[in-house]
């Protein structure tokens, strides 16, 4: 069986289904990230964590790992190929670092599962990553670094799960996924990502990654009502998911119309800024209202970054989940979902007839 080394001598920690750990995978891809320049992994440039990545690997920027790396993200690419955002995440969570090297798991279904991070480019990245890892000794990095990554782990666990109903996710949709995996991200801003792998006998796994920002002591610093909030958003979208593409031809034909109101919502492309982040957010603002939190700000956030349907959204999935005599799971619900995206739809197009 393939030992999976998150980090050396420290013991995950959990609360309910959810399972918590600095994962040595993502803090590898972060650094190469990083180094290679990615926007996104470069936001944590006052913390002493920060700083120590940058003495330990700074003489090693030229690596060939590097340079793929920066390859991988060229705008020459088409976009859908360019490694970014939680696409490193996804390629983390695919990896394993055992006796030294790093290889994809081959116990986990690559094929088809995203370009950014399973394309031509793969294979050579992969080759140059194993040999970034042994060359830098991130081994004994991440090593001199396991009391950090223990101690924010305990604080996690403490002050953030143990305040979760991570119970109320699997009520909700009706229905519990076989495991949850929850990545505490040292390098990744203010950036939260989640992804599912699949192993080859078809078991799932949910991975949500959520950035914990320190302080220049490496002190954590962190709202633990926005932690919980980013927590649940994240494995939502593990629900949603599947739910999506079973339904993507009935929901895509009103994509276009209603993004066309929304404005310019980066880094979504059209069909997560009306479909994906619209219904995880609903979900997350029921789940806040449920625990007596601030719901409202959530939903004026997003509706003030153009998701102009946000309190809509949220009124239809109250109406799921207080009519659960009716509905069994959310996959009941799914018909009167596609019925709420095309009554937006027609009301756009309505208004646009009219006004002609």
């Amino acid at each position: 069986m393939l030992f999976l080394m998150f980090f050396m001598a420290v013991q995950n920690v959990s609360a309910g289904n959810l399972v918590s750990h600095v994962d040595t995978r993502m803090e590898l891809m972060s650094i190469v990230a990083k180094m290679a320049g990615y926007p996104e992994y470069n936001r944590r440039e006052g913390t002493a964590y920060n700083q120590s990545v940058n003495n330990w690997f700074d003489k090693f920027k030229t690596h060939p790992a590097i340079e793929t790396a920066k390859e991988m993200r060229s705008e020459s690419r088409p976009t859908e190929k360019q490694l970014q955002w939680d696409g490193v995440f996804m390629l983390a969570m695919h990896l394993v670092i055992e006796n030294d090297s790093v290889f994809l798991n081959p116990n986990l279904i690559t094929e088809g599962v995203d370009d950014r991070c399973f394309n031509e480019l793969t294979p050579r990245f992969i080759e140059d990553l194993n040999d970034f890892y042994k060359v830098s000794d991130a081994r004994g990095f991440f090593e001199s670094n396991k009391e950090l990554y223990a101690r924010l782990e305990t604080y996690m666990q403490q002050n953030i799960l143990n305040n979760i109903d991570d119970r109320w996710l699997e009520s909700f949709f009706g229905y519990a996924p076989e495991n949850f995996n929850l990545v505490q991200t040292l390098l990744t801003g203010t950036y939260n990502y989640g992804a599912t792998t699949v192993s080859r006998e078809g078991v799932e796994s949910a991975c949500a990654s959520i950035s914990l920002p320190l302080d220049i002591n490496n002190q954590p610093r962190i709202n633990e009502k926005w932690a919980i909030s980013i927590i649940i958003h994240e494995f939502t979208h593990y629900y949603w998911s599947p739910l999506i593409e079973k339904n993507k031809d009935l929901l895509l034909p009103y994509v276009a119309t209603i993004f066309s109101q929304m404005g310019d919502i980066e880094p979504y492309a059209p069909d997560e800024a009306v479909l994906s982040e619209p219904l995880t957010v609903a979900v997350e603002a029921l789940y806040d209202k449920r625990n007596n939190n601030d719901f409202r700000a959530t939903l004026a956030q997003n509706k003030d970054e153009g998701t102009y349907f946000i309190e809509d959204l949220m009124k239809k999935i109250e109406e799921y989940d207080s009519n659960r005599s009716k509905y069994k799971n959310i996959d009941d619900f799914m018909p009167e979902i596609v019925e709420f995206y095309k009554g937006l739809a027609d009301h756009i197009v309505s208004d646009h007839t009219t006004a002609e």
